[in-house]
Formats: structure tokens, sequence, C-alpha cells
């Protein structure tokens, strides 16, 4: 489904110098926090970056939502890389404990899954200007992208930096796809905005006894890979290949029309035969909610 978010600047501080860091920063030392950028790849002198004090969201439903950065535990950022909106996050210091609280547990021996397929899809000449007539099909065949960044929605951007900056390893749909047993290495998986996954992907999570499905909409349409071509191509879902289809697996616990809920303000997880699944779609929430990424933590 198409979920893009438009983030405007309500009250822009002023335009900033950023430090990028290639590995998860340390809170060991409350002097040394540096800012947490998931976007490593493509920052170049035309990179900007911006520190607002407020954050105006609003999506194609006409939601509307509005959130100051002093009431979040993260300073809020976002870079325009190549006509795209990548988003990093700033540590505040007053907040170190609260990092010690709901940082991973390594004990628990969770990883989340990037979901760059997904990312692919709503690039630009991906699925999405398929969908919309912008282009014919020849975007149904788009191609596999390996470095994180571009246009994923801007919730799922936004969760990966919290969970990255709080020490959760990550894969990607590549990982799964190429090497389904990778799953059993793990006690918990923790899915994002994982809308494009592969048969062999989506048989793989459904199986894992233990999955947090972080964000509605997951596990919503088919594609195929081919390495060897390089390409991403859509087979089922989303509508195609014709309007009726929806899921494009027919998955019985499709949740994707919660996924409009971008304040979850009532959020709660339920049983599924997996795992469980979070009501709302959590990335902003995420910045200033103690409890829910206590939930997260498990």
């Amino acid at each position: 489904m198409n979920k893009k978010i438009i983030l405007t600047i309500v009250a822009c501080v002023a335009a900033i110098g950023i430090v990028f860091v290639s590995s998860l920063p340390t809170i060991q030392n409350r002097q040394n926090m540096q800012p947490q950028n998931f976007i490593l790849q493509n920052v170049t002198e035309e990179t900007s970056v911006e520190n607002y004090s407020s954050i105006l969201l609003e999506n194609e439903r006409g939601q509307t939502l509005l959130f100051k950065n002093d009431t979040l535990y993260f300073q809020l950022m976002s870079m325009q890389i190549s006509g795209s909106t990548h988003y990093s996050i700033l540590p505040k210091k007053e907040y170190f404990d609260l990092y010690q609280k709901v940082r991973y547990d390594p004990a628990s021996n969770t990883v989340f899954v990037y979901p760059i397929f997904t990312q692919a899809a709503y690039d630009h000449n991906g699925f999405y200007d398929f969908y919309s007539g912008k282009c014919d099909e020849k975007c149904i065949s788009i191609p596999i992208q390996y470095n994180i960044g571009g246009a994923v929605s801007t919730s799922s951007m936004i969760g990966t930096s919290v969970l990255t900056f709080l020490g959760y390893p990550y894969i990607t749909d590549i990982d799964i796809d190429k090497n389904p047993d990778i799953l059993k290495k793990y006690d918990r998986v923790i899915m994002l905005h994982s809308e494009y996954v592969t048969q062999k992907e989506f048989d793989a999570v459904t199986n894992h006894p233990n999955v947090l499905y972080l964000y509605p909409n997951a596990m919503y349409a088919q594609v195929a890979t081919d390495y060897d071509k390089n390409t991403l191509t859509l087979i089922r879902g989303h509508g195609y290949p014709d309007s009726s289809i929806k899921n494009g697996f027919g998955w019985k616990f499709d949740n994707s029309p919660l996924e409009y809920d971008r304040r979850c303000d009532n959020w709660s997880l339920s049983k599924i035969d997996n795992g469980q699944m979070l009501n709302c779609t959590p990335g902003m929430r995420m910045l200033y909610d103690e409890n829910l990424l206590m939930a997260i933590r498990g």
C-alpha cells in the first residue's frame, strides 16, 4: 500500500553539520555520543542536513501529526540525498540512563530485518510508479538494491535508526532470501515494514516461532529475485496482476488496514500463531515512548 509520508518544517532551527558514523555508537560515555545515521551511502558535499524543533507529518489520508522535538528522546534530523529524504537521530545526554534501560539485550538473541525489497519498491521507477501510471510494466521488474537508503517509508527508516542506535543487530531481506535457515540462528525476529518479500522469505518468517511484526502491512506482496540479472520482480499482490488481489500470499494475519494509525496512542500487541503483532505504525512513537521501547526489547 502506498504510505508515503511528507515531512515539512514547522520551525527549523538551523542547517548544521553532522558526523557520519559507520558503526553503532557506544553510549557508555555521556560526553561522546555521536549522531546515529543509518544512511551512509551516497553522502556528498551536496547533502544537506537540517535540525528541526518541530516535525509535521502528513499522509495521503489527511492525517496531520505534530511532534515537538523537545518532547522526543532523540533529536530527529533529515537529509536530502539525490532528491530523497533520509533520516538520522542525535542522542540527547539527558536520556543517557533511558538508553541504557531500553537498549538491546544480547541474551534475547534478537535480530531485526531491514526491508530492502520494500525500499526498492518505493524508489524512483519502482512499483509505485507502475501503480500510479507514471511507468509501464517495465517498472514491475526493478534492480535489486544492496545499499540501505532510498525512498523506503519514513516511519520504517526512523524505526531502523532507533533500533540500530540501541544496538539491535540486523539482516536484510536478501540475507533471508538467499539463506532462509539464517533465521534459525535467532530466538526472536523483528519485522519492520516488510511489505514486499519473496516466497522463501515469507515461509522462513512465518515458520519462525517468535516473530514481532512491528509494522502493519508486512508480508503483503510477493516478489521474485534473480541475482544473475540483479532484478526484483513483482509477482502477486497489491492489486497485481488482478485488481481483486490484495495480499499476495493470502496471509490470514494480514493487518494492513492498521497501518494508517501513525500516532499509536492506543498501541497494543496481539498474539498470533508465531509471535505478536503491533496494531499501528510505530516509527514516530519509538522516539518518545519508553513503554513501547521496552515492549520491543521483550
